[in-house]
C-alpha cells in the first residue's frame, strides 16, 4: 500500500472523519467500532475485527457489481510485489490469499493484522485477524500458521485464479521517459 496516497486520497473524502462516515454508513458499521484518526491506517486508529469483516463483505459485494474481485485490487500473496509477496509463497500456498497486512512496531506496543480472502480446495472464504501488544514477527507467523491450518481443514490451499498485471507507479516530480526519449517531469 501507498500510505501517502491514502492519506491524499482521504483528505480528497473530506478527511479520516469524512472516510469514517463513508465506511460506517455503507457496510453499516456501528460508528463505535470502526474509528479512524488517519485515512492510511498510520497512527491510532480503531477497528472491531466484525467492523473488518462487514467492510470486506461490503467491499466484495460492490467488486462483484462492477465485475471484479478481490484479486484485481489486492496483493496476492507469494506471487505480488508487497508485504505478502513472502508470505504464502510455497507450492502448495502460492496463490491461495489474496490481501491487506497492516504493521505498526511501536503503536499498542506491537500490532499487526491480515485481512482478506483465502481460496481452499472446498471455496472461499474470508477472514480477519488483528494480533497486537507483542512481537510483530511473532504475529506474522501466527497469522501464517492460523490461515494454513484454516486452509488445512478446508481440504487445503488451492490457487485463485489470477493473471498477473504488473503496474508502474509514479508519483508527483517523477521522471518518466518516454519511447521516443522525450522527458517529462510531472509536477
Amino acid at each position: 500500500s501507498n500510505n501517502f496516497l491514502s492519506e491524499r486520497l482521504g483528505d480528497m473524502l473530506g478527511g479520516p472523519y469524512a472516510v469514517a462516515r463513508i465506511v460506517q454508513q455503507n457496510a453499516q458499521i456501528a460508528p463505535q467500532e470502526f474509528v479512524i484518526q488517519t485515512a492510511s491506517g498510520l497512527g491510532v486508529n480503531r477497528v472491531t475485527p466484525r467492523a473488518m469483516m462487514r467492510l470486506l463483505k461490503t467491499f466484495k459485494n460492490e467488486l462483484a457489481r462492477n465485475k471484479m474481485n478481490f484479486t484485481d485490487i489486492m496483493p496476492v500473496a507469494g506471487i505480488d510485489k508487497g508485504t505478502l509477496e513472502g508470505r504464502f509463497n510455497t507450492d502448495f500456498a502460492r496463490g491461495s490469499v489474496v490481501g491487506k497486512t497492516g504493521t505498526l512496531g511501536q503503536t499498542d506496543s506491537g500490532v499487526s493484522s491480515l485481512a482478506g480472502e483465502i481460496q481452499t480446495r472446498n471455496g472461499k472464504l474470508l477472514f480477519v485477524i488483528f494480533n497486537q501488544r507483542g512481537s510483530v514477527s511473532r504475529f506474522r507467523g501466527f497469522q501464517n500458521s492460523l490461515v494454513s491450518l484454516i486452509q488445512g481443514q478446508l481440504g487445503g490451499a488451492a490457487p485463485m485464479a489470477y493473471l498477473e498485471i504488473p503496474l508502474d507507479v509514479r508519483l508527483a516530480n517523477t521522471r518518466i521517459t518516454y519511447p521516443d526519449t522525450r522527458t517529462r517531469v510531472n509536477e
